[in-house]
């Protein structure tokens, strides 16, 4: 339609140059496909940097006490002093029948507003009500921790038995009953009873695109949204439905929901839930998506020793911002619309020498030409039936007149001895007809 084939075989010059565009049009089209195709499936790239707040949010901060259970009240109900919950059998002799597990945490936890957790006891749980603007420890937490230690007994790590797990985290996320927290976002630190302790922050913020192959819960759609509460939350629902009754530890479902457990068989079968292996498998199946946008509170040590000698066995604990700095990486989308069009007039502009105005006479010639083909075919087919038509009344009409002919011609035989007027104005009409044909 637009090249001449001929004149482009006609010479080695021209040959050439017909190699060159079919190559540049191959790899144009090979160029737009790619850009269709990162279009659809855009690329994404990593963007690092950092900005300064004009004031801070605190992260929450869980504590759990080591022990997390009252040795002298697991004697009372059975157990051997600081054994673990998840002990195999722990519970073969606790008095179901004059006990309850609801009775048993109350009196070997320590009271506070808090949550169970079946390897640390009671756990508590602080979330900070403002923002701070002051960048030192009197704009931070502070905790005084009261402990019972007696005498200082290192564990298998050299860290003393006694003290406190801390647990670092945003206020969506939780603490959930896997003990190497991989389900979530906390920073740990440990505290030994008898211990003071300086740590400052650092805030780090992340931020992914939700995409088809990597989806994620976008926080503006649900902003108090955390995986770990969602796969925490699907464990406890199916823990209770297998055993059909729930306990303290199964401190995210209403209470009313379940019965309480009230024998060995479904506490011992509950707690084997909560092991590794077996938590594993319950939580294999929950759909839980993570957050597109995670906060991270990084906790650096920067002092500790032990306390004073008039606050044996307490511990102190201190931890603020010691400036308003906040790294953020984020994710974001590598190709939008606007480069899908400067890549496409690159492309077509470089190998093709196509410009808008270029690329919009090709298309009107392309349209010129099917409307052109259209028209022709349509004229050709109804030039077809009138063609037949004109035929049948050409010849209709030529035997008309020839029957005419000859009856004037006899007409005229009859006349032609008179000298008329008739006579001489019939003559004329008669020639005049008989040129016709």
């Amino acid at each position: 339609m637009f090249l001449n084939l001929k004149k482009c075989l006609s010479s080695p010059n021209q040959f050439l140059k017909l190699l060159v565009v079919l190559g540049c049009l191959c790899f144009s089209i090979y160029q737009v496909a790619q850009c269709v195709f990162k279009l659809l499936k855009p690329p994404i790239t990593t963007y690092y940097g950092f900005h300064l707040n004009e004031s801070m949010t605190y992260p929450s901060v869980t504590i759990c006490r080591r022990p997390g259970f009252k040795d002298e009240s697991l004697i009372k109900f059975g157990l051997r002093a600081r054994q673990a919950l998840t002990t195999h059998n722990a519970f073969l002799s606790f008095n179901f029948s004059m006990y309850t597990i609801q009775e048993f945490l109350k009196e070997t936890t320590y009271k506070y507003k808090s949550f169970e957790t079946i390897s640390s006891g009671k756990c508590f749980t602080f979330n900070p009500l403002v923002t701070s603007n002051e960048y030192s420890m009197s704009g931070g937490w502070f905790f005084f921790l009261k402990h019972d230690m007696t005498v200082r007994q290192p564990d298998a790590y050299g860290q003393n038995e006694d003290g406190f797990h801390v647990y670092v985290h945003d206020s969506n996320e939780i603490m959930n009953s896997d003990d190497g927290q991989d389900d979530n976002f906390l920073e740990y630190v440990y505290l030994e009873a008898w211990e003071e302790m300086r740590i400052h922050f650092k805030h780090q913020e992340f931020f992914r695109v939700n995409t088809n192959e990597n989806p994620c819960i976008d926080h503006a759609d649900q902003p108090t949204y955390s995986r770990s509460r969602c796969i925490e939350e699907c464990l406890h629902r199916r823990i209770a439905k297998i055993i059909n009754c729930t306990l303290p530890w199964l401190w995210l479902l209403a209470e009313d929901s379940y019965p309480q457990c009230d024998n060995f068989e479904d506490v011992n079968k509950l707690i084997s839930f909560f092991l590794a292996h077996n938590r594993k498998e319950l939580v294999a199946n929950c759909s839980c998506l993570r957050s597109c946008h995670v906060t991270i509170y990084n906790p650096t040590i920067i002092r500790r020793n032990d306390g004073a000698e008039n606050n044996y066995p307490n511990s102190a604990l201190g931890m603020y911002y010691t400036n308003n700095l906040v790294t953020e990486m984020r994710e974001v989308v590598g190709y939008s619309f606007n480069t899908f069009i400067s890549d496409i007039g690159g492309s077509l502009g470089f190998l093709l020498g196509l410009s808008v105005v270029g690329l919009i006479k090709v298309l009107e010639k392309i349209i010129c030409e099917i409307i052109k083909n259209y028209y022709t075919k349509k004229k050709k087919h109804e030039d077809g039936g009138h063609s037949e038509t004109y035929s049948n009344c050409s010849s209709s009409t030529k035997m008309a007149d020839d029957e005419s002919l000859k009856r004037n011609v006899g007409l005229y035989e009859n006349l032609r001895d008179f000298e008329s007027d008739d006579f001489k104005h019939y003559q004329k009409t008669l020639i005049a007809q008989s040129d016709r044909f």
